[in-house]
Parts: C-alpha cells; sequence; structure tokens
C-alpha cells in the first residue's frame, strides 16, 4: 500500500493582502485597476486549481474591507465591539456608529445581509462593477452627514451600521469572520478540507446568528448608545429585511416604545408576506411610513411604484435600477431611501401613497395582473398577457409566488397555471375570465 506524505501536497497558496502587491490600483474614478493594464478589472481566474482562485480572491476583499473601513472611520464613524463591554481578546463582532449618538435627534440603523461583510454592499459593485465608495457604506454615510435644506450639522443623523454577516470567531486570528471567510482561512495543504468551527466557542454571545445580532442591536445598542429621545430610521437589507418585519411586528407596543420612536422603515427586496404581520399597528404603520425596494427591469429608473405589488405586500413598492442582483440594490437606492428619511424627518403628517386595490384587465387582451405565463412562473413589472401568454416582465422565475395551477386571474380562456400572491382555492373562479384549465393542485410557495 502507498501513501503519500502531507510533506508532498501541494502547498496552500498565500497571496498578499496588499493591492500594490497583488498588482492593482484605486483610479482616479475609485476602481479597482491593474497596474500592468490599466483598463483591466480585477481578475479572479487565475489558476485551473479553484483554490488558487479563492484565495486569490479572497486577498482583494480583505485589501477593499480595510479600504472601506480605513474611510468609513475617516468619515468619522467609529468602531465599538458586541456585546458591549467585550475586550478585544474576547468573542465579539465589531459594528460601525456614530461616537456622539447620545446626542443625535435622528439615528439611521442599517441591517445589512448576513452574506456581506461589515460596511460593504457588494463586492462585485466594489470590486468591477462599481466603484470602492459606491459599492460600500462610504457615499451614504458621507450624503447622511451632508446638512441639506438648511438644517445645520448638528441636525444630521447619526449612524449604527450593523454586522449580521460576521458572527463566526476564528479563535486563532482573533476576530469574528464571515461564513465566506471560513472557506478561505489557512489549511495544512491545498487540498485539505475547510475549516471547521463547529465548536461553541466558535460562536459569539449573543449574536450567535443574524436574529440574535438584530434583537441585540434593538435590546441592548440603541437603548445603551442613543438619546432616549431620538427618532429612529431602519433599514433592513435583504434576508434582514424579513427579520426586522417579522421582530417589529412581535415588539413593536412592547415598553421600548418603536411605535413612537420608529418613523420610517426601507426594505430591500422584502420576501414577508401581509400574513407574517399581525400587528395591527404595525402593518398601518408599513402601509404608511415604509418602503421596499426590489429589482427593476433592465435599464429601468430608480423609483417606479408599483401598485399590484404594493397591495400583495401590504407596503409601497419601488423599482431599482439593479436587475440583476439584489445585492446591488443598495447601491442604487440608497440616496432615495436617505431623501425618503429626510422628508418624513420634516414633514411629521408624511403619509406614502395610499395603497388601493389594484385594477386589472382580465378580458384576454392582456393585463398587468399575475397572470400565469404558461408554466406557473410569477412575472413582475409588466405581468402576462390577459390569455396567459409570457408577459415581458424582467423576471419570469417564479419569484414568491403562488403556484395556483387553474385558479386566480387568468384571461379569457386561459390554459396557463395562473399566479397570484393572495394564496387561492384552486377551484376558485377567475375574475372577469373564464377559469383556466390547470388541473387542481395545492398551492405551492415559488423560491
Amino acid at each position: 500500500m502507498f501513501r503519500r506524505l502531507s510533506s508532498s501536497l501541494p502547498k496552500d497558496p498565500i497571496w498578499p493582502h496588499n493591492l500594490e502587491q497583488l498588482g492593482y490600483f484605486v483610479n482616479e474614478d475609485d476602481q479597482i485597476k491593474s497596474i500592468k493594464y490599466p483598463t483591466q478589472d480585477f481578475r479572479y481566474y487565475i489558476n485551473k486549481n479553484q483554490r488558487y482562485n479563492e484565495m486569490h480572491g479572497e486577498a482583494m476583499n480583505a485589501c477593499l474591507r480595510d479600504l472601506v473601513l480605513e474611510r468609513l472611520h475617516a468619515a468619522g464613524l467609529g468602531t465599538i465591539r458586541l456585546p458591549l463591554g467585550a475586550g478585544p481578546e474576547d468573542r465579539h463582532v465589531p459594528i460601525l456608529v456614530s461616537p456622539d449618538l447620545h446626542l443625535r435627534k435622528r439615528v439611521v440603523v442599517i441591517f445589512n445581509e448576513h452574506t456581506q461583510e461589515l460596511g460593504i454592499w457588494s463586492y462585485r459593485k466594489v470590486g468591477n462593477q462599481g466603484t470602492i465608495n459606491g459599492g460600500s457604506a462610504v457615499d451614504l454615510v458621507k450624503y447622511l452627514q451632508t446638512p441639506t435644506n438648511g438644517h445645520r450639522r448638528s441636525d444630521c443623523p447619526g449612524i449604527i451600521i450593523a454586522n449580521p454577516g460576521q458572527l463566526l470567531w476564528y479563535r486563532k486570528g482573533r476576530r469574528a469572520i464571515s461564513h465566506a471567510q471560513r472557506h478561505v482561512l489557512p489549511r495544512k495543504s491545498a487540498v485539505h478540507p475547510v475549516v471547521t468551527m463547529a465548536s461553541p466557542k466558535n460562536l459569539i454571545p449573543y449574536n450567535e446568528n443574524p436574529e440574535e445580532h438584530m434583537a441585540y442591536i434593538f435590546r441592548e445598542v440603541i437603548p445603551s448608545l442613543c438619546n432616549p429621545g431620538a427618532d429612529l430610521n431602519i433599514i433592513g437589507v435583504s434576508d434582514a429585511a424579513d427579520l426586522v418585519a417579522k421582530y417589529l411586528n412581535r415588539n413593536w407596543n412592547d415598553e421600548r416604545r418603536f411605535n413612537e420612536r420608529i418613523t420610517a422603515i426601507v426594505f430591500t427586496q422584502p420576501t414577508f408576506q401581509p400574513s407574517d404581520i399581525n400587528n395591527d399597528d404595525f402593518s398601518y404603520f408599513l402601509t404608511t411610513r415604509a418602503r421596499g425596494y426590489i429589482l427593476g427591469p433592465t435599464g429601468g429608473p430608480n423609483g417606479v411604484r408599483d401598485e399590484d405589488l404594493s397591495h400583495n405586500f401590504n407596503l409601497n413598492i419601488y423599482s431599482s435600477e439593479e436587475s440583476q442582483y439584489t445585492e446591488g440594490i443598495m447601491p442604487a437606492t440608497w440616496k432615495p431611501m436617505i431623501d425618503f428619511f429626510q422628508a418624513v424627518a420634516d414633514d411629521k403628517d408624511y403619509s406614502e401613497p395610499e395603497i388601493k386595490e389594484p385594477s386589472r384587465d382580465h378580458d384576454g387582451a392582456g393585463g398587468n395582473g399575475y397572470s400565469g405565463t404558461g408554466d406557473g412562473n410569477l412575472t413582475f413589472w409588466g405581468g402576462a398577457d390577459g390569455d396567459g401568454n409570457d408577459g415581458d416582465g424582467f423576471n419570469e422565475d417564479g419569484v414568491h409566488g403562488y403556484d395556483g395551477n387553474g385558479h386566480g386571474l387568468n384571461g379569457e380562456g386561459g390554459n396557463g397555471d395562473a399566479v397570484e400572491i393572495v394564496l387561492a382555492d384552486a377551484d376558485a373562479p377567475n375574475e372577469g375570465g373564464a377559469q383556466g384549465a390547470g388541473e387542481e393542485e395545492d398551492p405551492t410557495l415559488i423560491d
């Protein structure tokens, strides 16, 4: 029997966490470019061995993280450790906050999605498709700190940037990391398996998962650091949008007075259903002082309101310039989000447009409702023709719809599977059109 000595295995690749040594620089447009070929973006694939590509990519990501944090600190934010009171050697997760939160009359609290790292909206936007400041929180922070409409700098809101993405404690490195970073930790060789981090010692107290982290921000950080009379504006990004909505639904009327202090909320790509919100007061708040931004049509503008989705979510839904990746919504829409918060702050009687029952065309002429596309897929933005033909909406893969198989809003003679956000019986009649020919089947959620 033959065996291969560990000393003969290929060494785990190591790349310097230094932009210049990697062969890149930041150009005058705040973009990462190759030193040798100044028009070329960062090149991820450099080897047939994927481990080399992963480690090379992580070296670039580490440079970007350092650069973003350096800029955020220069913009006035400070890093604090959670749980509060944790020392540098204790298990902790870093977050970013304004240093004078106790003096601010308004505070913007941002919960990013769990797949991103502190201060980063999208590595895709930071590294290749956008700018470093635009793909991270840097531009947003600078904009928040710029007085507008005659306001003084002291009127600018404070900022809390949570960190639900880096909740694993890397004991050897004495730092919090993300699940993606776990896969690029040093290994004994290039062919050894990923580092296992299943011990309780790899968990951060009171912040073991994104939901606990969010609850800790609301329960401990805000009461401890913020002025008790400060208004709160909340941003929930992607999966954090659902966590925020469900948490506030449960705690809207408790002694922390969220119902009085939170004046506006914005979600990106929310997926919670109206049935998840059973607190009447919070539900009403969502219709008047909250917004959702979702993937928009290719080449479309920000801020186009969709009446159908607004009705089905019981929340005003707007398009974003981003049409492909949910992580790109935040870089595309942070400015209208902050302008919305400012509009609410300036007008105590502010209210979003009233959400009404949408009008749909069901005579087979091609309405904008959620008609079946023939295969049960949901089409956003453009809907489908009333006769069940494919519409020209941008998302035909079925996002958060229900496959009704013959119920709902098919047009005259439509044979496609009907799709409706509101769950209905499979044999329910159409509203204005003949019943579709789909077979009766239990409605299922389309992922």
